[in-house]
């Protein structure tokens, strides 16, 4: 399993429209993969795993922690409702192994 620090632009994403299976509007996910490597998982097609071997690299969202405390701090547009923990991770576990 490789880690490897990713840059970002912002920690939470605004879906277009609510999810009706668990209603959130928006999503944070802290690192994109997986060390499971389910085969029937969604996140390894299609769009989220075009850009790296979903199973063999985890990428690391460079200081999450500051850029959701910077967008919540900033938070004028930022309408209450539900965050999705993941989308393209595991949301079950706390964290990397090793970390």
């Amino acid at each position: 399993m490789t880690y490897k620090e990713k840059e970002i632009k912002t920690i939470i994403n605004v879906k277009k429209y609510i999810d009706p299976w668990f209603w959130d509007k928006y999503s944070l996910s802290p690192y994109s993969g997986c060390e499971f490597h389910c085969i029937y998982c969604y996140a390894r097609g299609g769009k989220y795993a075009q850009h790296f071997n979903h199973g063999d690299t985890i990428f690391i969202k460079k200081d999450a922690a500051g850029k959701l405390d910077k967008r919540l701090t900033r938070a004028r547009t930022f309408l209450p409702d539900i965050v999705g923990m993941s989308g393209v991770c595991d949301p079950f576990i706390t964290g990397a192994p090793g970390y």
